[in-house]
């Protein structure tokens, strides 16, 4: 992996990264997390806040907005995580999630000059002999790299997407520190697990680990070229080898007109448009299992002839065949009103605890899909179906698996783009070949003699250890050496109540002792005098006095008297 190490230099810019985002956590009014966290100096942490008039007004606004500042300030690896929390409102409410899409994914330019050490590092001393020109103004600039147009010796127009200098170096701490959070808030905060923070905060750093790897982005834009090789519909630039490396990618460079820019695509079919993307990118989920996991319009440029002409895979998704499944099962529950599709596909996924209300969820999820019932098919919202699912899951805390998530907020992200470039665009009609293809080929499976020989012998395997692995905890339970492991949740925080309660008692006992032994000195009149008081019992007092108030402020700024 690209983060395996961290150097003595990484670890104290980690300790000073770390105290900055605590002081941003406070500022922005996150004091409760922190607290909860066990940072607890409140006021020290204020302290370090030098806007504090600003921090007030701040602090006044939602919560989303509050968040969506936080990590605007604290730069790109908080960036692409709220663009990555913006997909997935299965975990946020949309009030959230709706604030979090407002992260540009543009950033300030940066001097060609500021890059030049990257392509010298690269590509040696000589590296400007490699091309004809190269345009020092970029073509685009995000938080991660920046993008120039070139030409090469043979006269091919190319552009350099070049990485930033140092965004390793910070991504790097950045990411041990979220790590080290979610582990606190698992910890800590308890009704927070359903929420698995420590396996989202896994997911994210992996797919920002890939993200800087520009290799790995050029061989996801080599496979998906190969898989759409006979889609005359369909461009994916070449990719230029000899030149590309980790922190360097060249491809070929494409004229067209952005998705984005509506005016500009007056004059072409934009129903023709349309279908072609949302083919191409429902070919890659129910197909495929790789396409890109963010396709915002920003990302499509159309050639003027028509061709659409996908850029930046650097955030891909994955999707294997029980997740495909999972999807094909969700979206037929609505199709066919079918409510105990989906609860049965939560078991399947074992997305249902112990704690979970079964039959309020039952219920909601019959009372949800009955409410569509009568809608016609072609005029079913895929965007309206899954904000009310959304609602549902969230309020029971399901925790869908991420690649899922993921996959349907690229369908709705789809859905969206069509309606925008066609009106009358049916995302369902659309979908419906993939998925009837999906549906056969797990048919296909099922009675796929070499699967069915693998089911028999894995069968005969278990049926055949099963006497002796019963006769073991049998003899084991005789002889006494069975062990049960238990695990009791939220264990941690009552220990650390308790562990705070014995220390104020053990404080107020030493509080009183001092108070006792000083009157006793006070009374017989112990040892040297100063005012005619002896020095040792108005020592006491004193001490007694300053631990005591110690104590009471310590009370006071728990919140807890």
């Amino acid at each position: 992996m690209l983060f395996n190490f961290i150097n003595p230099r990484h670890r104290i810019h980690k300790i000073t990264r770390s105290s900055q985002i605590l002081t941003r956590l406070v500022f922005y009014g996150f004091t409760e997390l922190t607290e909860a966290l066990g940072f607890r100096r409140r006021r020290w942490l204020s302290s370090r806040v030098t806007e504090i008039a600003k921090g007030r007004r701040i602090r006044r606004l939602p919560f989303g907005a509050r968040l969506r500042l936080l990590f605007e300030e604290l730069g790109p690896t908080f960036i692409k995580l709220g663009q990555l929390l913006s997909l997935r409102p299965d975990l946020l409410p949309e009030e959230i999630t709706m604030e979090l899409r407002k992260l540009q994914y543009a950033a300030a330019p940066l001097a060609f000059t500021k890059l030049e050490p990257i392509l010298r590092e690269e590509w040696g001393g000589q590296w400007r002999k490699k091309f004809r020109r190269i345009e020092t103004k970029p073509l685009a600039s995000a938080s991660i790299a920046q993008v120039h147009r070139a030409v090469t010796l043979e006269g091919e127009e190319i552009v350099l997407k070049i990485q930033r200098p140092g965004i390793r170096d910070l991504i790097r701490s950045d990411l041990a520190i979220l790590t080290d959070l979610a582990g606190l808030i698992e910890r800590y905060l308890p009704r927070a697990r359903i929420y698995r923070p420590a396996q989202l905060v896994d997911h994210f750093s992996k797919v920002l680990t890939l993200e800087l790897d520009f290799c790995y982005e050029g061989r996801t834009m080599d496979l998906v070229r190969k898989n759409f090789q006979h889609d005359t519909g369909i461009h994916i630039p070449k990719v230029h080898w000899g030149l590309s490396s980790e922190r360097v990618l060249v491809m070929e460079y494409i004229e067209g007109i952005r998705l984005s820019d509506e005016t500009e695509l007056a004059g072409l079919d934009t129903k023709k448009i349309a279908d072609t993307g949302a083919k191409y990118v429902l070919a890659q989920v129910f197909e495929h299992g790789v396409y890109n996991a963010d396709p915002h319009p920003a990302n499509f440029i159309v050639r003027h002839d028509g061709v659409l002409v996908p850029l930046d895979f650097g955030m891909v998704g994955t999707l294997d065949e029980e997740m495909k499944q999972a999807l094909v099962n969700m979206l037929l529950a609505f199709v066919n009103k079918d409510p105990n599709k989906l609860m049965r596909l939560f078991f399947t996924l074992e997305l249902l605890d112990e704690t979970a209300r079964r039959s309020e969820l039952s219920y909601d999820l019959s009372r949800l899909i009955n409410y569509y019932h009568h809608i016609p098919v072609a005029h079913l919202s895929i965007a309206r179906i899954l904000q009310d699912l959304n609602a549902v899951i969230r309020r029971y805390r399901i925790a869908l698996p991420v690649d899922l998530a993921l996959t349907l907020k690229v369908v709705v992200t789809v859905e969206s783009l069509g309606q925008r470039l066609d009106p009358e665009f049916d995302i369902i009609g659309v979908a419906r070949p993939f998925v009837e293809r999906v549906r056969v080929n797990r048919v296909k499976e099922w009675v796929d003699p070499e699967k069915i020989f693998d089911l028999l012998e894995d069968t005969a395997k278990l049926l055949r250890s099963l006497p002796y692995d019963i006769h073991e905890l049998l003899k084991k339970a005789r002889t006494g050496k069975l062990k049960l492991s238990l695990d009791l949740e939220d264990l941690d925080p009552r220990v650390r109540e308790i562990d705070r309660s014995v220390n104020r008692l053990s404080f107020a006992v030493v509080i009183s002792g001092l108070l006792v032994g000083s009157s006793f000195s006070m009374r017989q009149a112990i040892g040297p005098s100063l005012f005619g008081l002896p020095i040792l019992g108005l020592a006491g007092f004193a001490t007694a006095g300053i631990l005591g108030i110690w104590f009471l402020i310590g009370i006071l700024r728990s919140g807890r008297l």
